[in-house]
């Protein structure tokens, strides 16, 4: 394994830097070591449970009457939504390493670290694992910074005391080499440099990383879009994994495209030939998260900054258009707090900001803001049918847009504090 030892405080430095002398320096610092698993254990804890309180909202799948929300890192909810007044937490599925999920029919698909898992979900109240394809998702093996060994992942760290003394004069940038050894020192040193409605296939918000067009099942990872042929559901077959950039983030589906968010820009894929997608436009931007939606005409990307991985300043709501997939243009863009998922139904557009916006995008080029609903930190939104659904920091809320001006909350499912 290849290993990095992280320093996150810096107690005493004894001796001044110099790029040019052969100074030492003791640091006190803290040693983190990877607690590495077997994936045939961590495939062993997957269980079906009964209903668990929702402690960290994260990806959401909806397909008739059922919601199907994870639990960052953990699993999924299983909820019967016939009654969106008074949804019902029907089942949790215990997934380690989980943060997506799509469904077609009575199959749904979720990663389990670098593992797709399909279970059979026609009782819902009682999923069965049915299948799985190993090492899917290789981006995976890197975990807490750690690539694990072949067979195995990284599912958290140890932490211990330690003290180093290094040669103070080699430094670049964070990282600091000292007898043949890398050392790092964390930013907070002390001293540091439209959707589908689709009774066979799910519908997924913005932010989700698994989309359902016909009968594949297309995911992102870092830097590859993977295909899946899941014409017989219970038996996924992957049919194509291919490098498309770096930073990739999101993927929304809309027709015979595929659109995906990246770091850096809007990739937009051709997938007319299902198993050889062709990549047929991009769109630009500063280093930011970003994910992306379409009506065919538009595309309306979300920008945020981020300490830890996006790096640039700004948070904006950016407006493309599409109708040339060669060449998309920027038309117009809109400030923001900081941003995150967003969703459209025929002439409403939905944010997720500082609250839930709502905006009349008839005309694209100058969006017109009807409302701001006060939702804690709302993640990700998905409208379908009047009915608005929304991941927040406080709770899963469901609200009611048949009438426009008089948008009412239908209900919110708290969020358990532990």
């Amino acid at each position: 394994m290849k290993q990095r030892i992280v320093l996150t405080t810096i107690a005493a430095i004894m001796l001044a830097f110099s790029a040019c002398l052969k100074d030492t320096a003791t640091m006190h610092y803290k040693l983190y070591q990877p607690i590495q698993e077997s994936m045939t254990n961590v495939r062993n804890k997957i269980a079906v449970q009964a209903s668990q309180d929702i402690v960290t909202p994260g990806k959401i799948a909806v397909i008739g009457n059922y919601l199907f929300v994870t639990e960052q890192g953990s699993g999924i909810h299983i909820i019967n939504n016939s009654n969106p007044a008074a949804p019902v937490n029907e089942s949790f599925i215990a997934i380690p390493g989980n943060q997506d999920v799509s469904v077609r029919g009575n199959y749904l698909y979720a990663d389990c670290y670098t593992d797709l898992m399909v279970f059979d979900i026609s009782n819902k109240s009682m999923p069965k694992k049915i299948h799985f394809i190993p090492d899917v998702f290789k981006d995976k093996r890197i975990n807490y910074g750690y690539y694990a060994d072949s067979g195995y992942i990284v599912t958290g760290l140890t932490e211990r005391d330690t003290t180093i003394t290094i040669d103070a004069g080699i430094r670049t940038n964070y990282w600091y080499y000292s007898n043949g050894n890398a050392y790092y020192m964390s930013d907070n040193a002390t001293t540091a440099p439209g959707y589908s409605t689709s009774t066979t296939n799910s519908t997924s918000g913005s932010m989700a990383r698994f989309a359902l067009v016909n009968d594949r099942l297309y995911t992102v990872e870092s830097y590859y879009l993977s295909s899946f042929n899941v014409s017989n559901p219970a038996m996924p077959v992957a049919t194509g994994r291919n490098a498309i950039g770096s930073g990739i983030e999101t993927i929304y589906p809309f027709k015979d495209k595929l659109f995906i968010g990246s770091q850096s820009g809007m990739i937009i894929y051709d997938i007319s030939n299902p198993d050889k997608p062709t990549s047929t436009g991009s769109f630009s931007h500063a280093r930011l998260c970003d994910p992306v939606i379409t009506d065919g005409n538009y595309a309306y990307i979300t920008l945020h900054s981020s300490t830890n991985i996006c790096i640039g300043t700004d948070n904006e709501l950016d407006v493309v258009d599409v109708n040339n997939l060669q060449s998309p243009v920027l038309i117009n863009k809109y400030n923001m707090t900081k941003p995150m998922g967003l969703g459209k139904d025929n002439n409403h557009l939905f944010v997720c900001d500082d609250g839930l916006k709502v905006y009349d995008a008839t005309n694209p080029k100058s969006l017109t803001l009807l409302k701001t609903i006060n939702v804690a930190e709302p993640y990700d939104v998905i409208c379908i049918n009047g009915l608005a659904i929304v991941s927040a920091t406080d709770g899963l809320y469901q609200y009611s847009y048949a009438n426009i001006n008089n948008i009412t909350q239908l209900s919110k499912i708290n969020i358990s504090k532990k």
